[in-house]
């Protein structure tokens, strides 16, 4: 069979056709695939801030509570365990109005999205004490990823939670810097400060390592007795 230049030319243009429909077909499928292991690594790691969380935040109302029914507690107990109870209530309600921001604000966290979450942990776990939060540099558009945005956030919670409990300051400064390729945070206090070599060995400051870590960034801590504390961490921005 003879094919007459006209017929090759739209059999060598129904191939090409062929091919790229293959071809865009084949990336939207290994795309989705991504995405889908994407989807279930954040659902799990959602799962487990939840679980650890408000589970054990729950967890603990109910051993409070039981231990406030018991027959014999004195009118102070139980006025003691009514006051634990409200704190532990309200540190679950912030942590799961985080979590709701997180997910409203879809797969990346952008820069006012952070602010306000950072405004928020500041202004119910600081209450008492006088506070300021500066941002600096970066456009709008900066941002993190979901999953690391949620991490940061954990990582401030717990430091601005520590210097409420411990610190015994009076003010307390929060800094914010937009880089080109990274995000600082710096949170400093007027207060009575600590050994920092020796509370390093403990699990706050762990912990918050550690997430600090896992974010590709670090965490820096400078305190001394009687001179305040300053937390600083820095995380990539992608």
């Amino acid at each position: 069979m003879v094919l007459t230049a006209q017929t090759r030319a739209w059999w060598v243009a129904f191939c090409v056709l062929v091919g790229t429909v293959g071809s865009a077909g084949g990336y939207a499928w290994r795309l989705q695939r991504t995405r889908k292991r994407e989807l279930e690594a954040l659902r799990a790691r959602i799962a487990r801030d939840l679980h650890d969380e408000i589970g054990s935040n729950l967890s603990s109302i109910r051993l409070i509570s039981e231990m406030a029914c018991r027959k014999g507690v004195g009118e102070s107990d139980a006025d003691r365990a009514l006051s634990e109870i409200m704190a532990v209530a309200a540190e679950s309600t912030e942590a799961l109005r985080d979590i709701v921001l997180l997910f409203r604000e879809g797969e990346v966290l952008r820069k006012p999205a952070i602010l306000e979450q950072i405004r928020r942990c500041a202004g119910s776990l600081l209450s008492g004490m006088q506070w300021e939060i500066e941002s600096c540099g970066g456009a709008e558009e900066k941002g993190l990823p979901f999953a690391d945005g949620r991490e940061l956030i954990l990582l401030l919670r717990e430091g601005l939670h520590n210097c409420a409990r411990h610190s015994e300051a009076s003010t307390v400064r929060i800094l914010i810097s937009w880089r080109a390729k990274e995000l600082e945070v710096t949170v400093r206090d007027n207060g009575c400060g600590f050994d920092a070599e020796d509370a390093a060995k403990g699990g706050g400051l762990a912990n918050m390592r550690e997430r600090a870590n896992a974010l590709g960034g670090c965490l820096e801590v400078v305190s001394a007795a009687g001179e305040g504390t300053t937390v600083r961490v820095t995380v990539p921005l992608r």
